[in-house]
Protein backbone atom coordinates (compact mmCIF):
# COMPACT_ATOMS: atom_id res chain seq x y z
CA UNK A 1 0.00 0.00 0.00
CA UNK A 2 0.86 3.20 -0.76
CA UNK A 3 1.22 5.73 1.92
CA UNK A 4 -0.89 9.42 1.07
CA UNK A 5 0.82 12.24 2.83
CA UNK A 6 -2.24 14.48 4.76
CA UNK A 7 -1.29 17.18 3.12
CA UNK A 8 -1.80 15.58 -0.56
CA UNK A 9 -5.30 14.52 0.99
CA UNK A 10 -6.58 18.05 2.13
CA UNK A 11 -4.98 19.46 -1.26
CA UNK A 12 -7.66 16.71 -3.33
CA UNK A 13 -10.69 17.30 -1.25
CA UNK A 14 -10.16 21.13 -1.61
CA UNK A 15 -9.68 21.06 -5.38
CA UNK A 16 -12.78 18.71 -5.18
CA UNK A 17 -14.88 21.58 -3.34
CA UNK A 18 -13.52 24.09 -5.66
CA UNK A 19 -14.75 22.52 -8.58
CA UNK A 20 -18.16 22.07 -7.08
CA UNK A 21 -18.75 25.45 -6.15
CA UNK A 22 -17.46 26.41 -9.57
CA UNK A 23 -20.24 23.63 -11.30
CA UNK A 24 -23.07 25.34 -8.74
CA UNK A 25 -22.31 29.21 -10.22
CA UNK A 26 -22.41 27.33 -13.94
CA UNK A 27 -25.25 25.70 -13.23
CA UNK A 28 -27.15 28.88 -11.31
CA UNK A 29 -26.18 30.72 -14.34
CA UNK A 30 -27.93 28.52 -16.87
CA UNK A 31 -30.96 28.76 -15.13
CA UNK A 32 -31.26 32.07 -15.01
CA UNK A 33 -30.02 32.37 -18.79
CA UNK A 34 -33.10 29.46 -19.32
CA UNK A 35 -35.49 31.35 -17.61
CA UNK A 36 -34.73 34.23 -19.58
CA UNK A 37 -34.45 33.00 -22.71
CA UNK A 38 -38.80 30.80 -21.67
CA UNK A 39 -39.63 34.64 -21.38
CA UNK A 40 -38.32 35.50 -24.84
CA UNK A 41 -40.08 32.68 -26.49
CA UNK A 42 -43.34 33.55 -24.71
CA UNK A 43 -42.71 37.17 -25.81
CA UNK A 44 -42.61 35.72 -29.52
CA UNK A 45 -45.04 33.05 -29.19
CA UNK A 46 -47.56 36.22 -28.16
CA UNK A 47 -46.50 38.10 -31.07
CA UNK A 48 -47.39 35.34 -33.43
CA UNK A 49 -50.81 34.46 -31.86
CA UNK A 50 -51.59 38.00 -32.00
CA UNK A 51 -50.48 38.14 -36.10
CA UNK A 52 -51.94 35.06 -36.93
CA UNK A 53 -55.47 36.32 -35.09
CA UNK A 54 -54.90 39.44 -37.09
CA UNK A 55 -54.35 37.85 -40.23
CA UNK A 56 -57.10 35.67 -39.78
CA UNK A 57 -59.83 38.63 -39.96
CA UNK A 58 -58.96 39.66 -43.06
CA UNK A 59 -58.38 37.61 -46.58
CA UNK A 60 -55.03 38.19 -48.16
CA UNK A 61 -54.55 37.46 -51.90
CA UNK A 62 -51.50 35.45 -52.17
CA UNK A 63 -50.19 36.75 -55.28
CA UNK A 64 -50.20 40.34 -54.07
CA UNK A 65 -47.27 42.29 -53.17
CA UNK A 66 -44.68 41.40 -50.08
CA UNK A 67 -45.98 44.70 -48.44
CA UNK A 68 -49.97 44.67 -48.90
CA UNK A 69 -49.61 40.52 -48.45
CA UNK A 70 -48.33 41.99 -44.82
CA UNK A 71 -51.60 43.94 -44.34
CA UNK A 72 -49.80 47.49 -45.02
CA UNK A 73 -51.30 49.77 -47.18
CA UNK A 74 -49.51 50.89 -49.95
CA UNK A 75 -52.35 52.97 -51.84
CA UNK A 76 -53.59 55.96 -50.78
CA UNK A 77 -56.02 57.36 -52.92
CA UNK A 78 -53.40 57.37 -56.23
CA UNK A 79 -54.10 55.91 -59.31
CA UNK A 80 -52.69 52.99 -60.15
CA UNK A 81 -50.82 53.98 -63.41
CA UNK A 82 -47.69 51.63 -63.66
CA UNK A 83 -49.90 48.30 -62.81
CA UNK A 84 -49.57 46.04 -65.92
CA UNK A 85 -45.86 47.97 -67.02
CA UNK A 86 -42.84 46.63 -67.23
CA UNK A 87 -40.51 46.77 -63.98
CA UNK A 88 -37.72 49.12 -65.89
CA UNK A 89 -40.64 51.18 -67.07
CA UNK A 90 -42.07 51.33 -64.16
CA UNK A 91 -38.63 52.51 -62.25
CA UNK A 92 -38.28 55.45 -65.51
CA UNK A 93 -41.66 56.55 -64.77
CA UNK A 94 -41.51 56.93 -60.77
CA UNK A 95 -37.73 58.76 -61.65
CA UNK A 96 -39.28 61.08 -64.26
CA UNK A 97 -42.35 62.15 -62.45
CA UNK A 98 -39.95 62.55 -59.08
CA UNK A 99 -37.51 64.89 -61.61
CA UNK A 100 -34.60 64.51 -59.22
CA UNK A 101 -32.61 61.10 -58.34
CA UNK A 102 -34.26 58.88 -55.77
CA UNK A 103 -32.63 55.86 -53.47
CA UNK A 104 -33.48 52.42 -55.02
CA UNK A 105 -35.55 52.06 -51.46
CA UNK A 106 -37.81 55.14 -52.62
CA UNK A 107 -38.70 54.33 -56.47
CA UNK A 108 -39.31 50.58 -54.89
CA UNK A 109 -41.69 52.57 -52.46
CA UNK A 110 -43.31 55.13 -54.79
CA UNK A 111 -43.28 52.00 -57.65
CA UNK A 112 -45.32 49.87 -55.33
CA UNK A 113 -47.83 52.54 -54.17
CA UNK A 114 -48.75 52.89 -57.91
CA UNK A 115 -49.53 49.99 -58.76
CA UNK A 116 -45.96 48.29 -60.62
CA UNK A 117 -45.49 44.72 -59.79
CA UNK A 118 -41.64 44.44 -58.22
CA UNK A 119 -40.71 41.60 -56.20
CA UNK A 120 -38.49 43.52 -53.45
CA UNK A 121 -36.34 46.53 -53.79
CA UNK A 122 -33.15 44.49 -53.72
CA UNK A 123 -34.62 43.04 -57.14
CA UNK A 124 -34.00 46.80 -58.21
CA UNK A 125 -30.30 47.26 -58.58
CA UNK A 126 -29.98 44.53 -61.50
CA UNK A 127 -33.25 45.78 -63.36
CA UNK A 128 -31.70 49.71 -63.52
CA UNK A 129 -28.00 48.79 -64.03
CA UNK A 130 -28.98 46.77 -66.99
CA UNK A 131 -31.36 49.30 -68.60
CA UNK A 132 -28.91 52.24 -70.61
CA UNK A 133 -31.75 54.64 -69.63
CA UNK A 134 -30.77 54.84 -65.73
CA UNK A 135 -27.43 56.35 -64.07
CA UNK A 136 -26.51 54.95 -60.91
CA UNK A 137 -25.91 58.21 -58.80
CA UNK A 138 -23.35 56.27 -56.17
CA UNK A 139 -24.80 54.46 -52.84
CA UNK A 140 -28.36 53.03 -54.16
CA UNK A 141 -29.07 56.35 -55.58
CA UNK A 142 -30.35 56.72 -59.14
CA UNK A 143 -31.66 59.21 -61.33
CA UNK A 144 -31.73 58.91 -65.38
CA UNK A 145 -29.23 58.94 -67.80
CA UNK A 146 -28.94 62.78 -69.68
CA UNK A 147 -30.34 61.50 -72.63
CA UNK A 148 -33.62 61.07 -71.08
Amino acid sequence: MQKVGCNSIIDNNANRIESVEVNATTIETLRAESTKLKRQAKRIDDLIAEFVSESDTKEIDPSAQPMQAAGVSVNSGKKLDLAGKKQPDACFQVLKDAATQLTRKEIYKRAIERGAKIPSEDHLSPVLSRDDRFENAGRGIWKLAKDQ
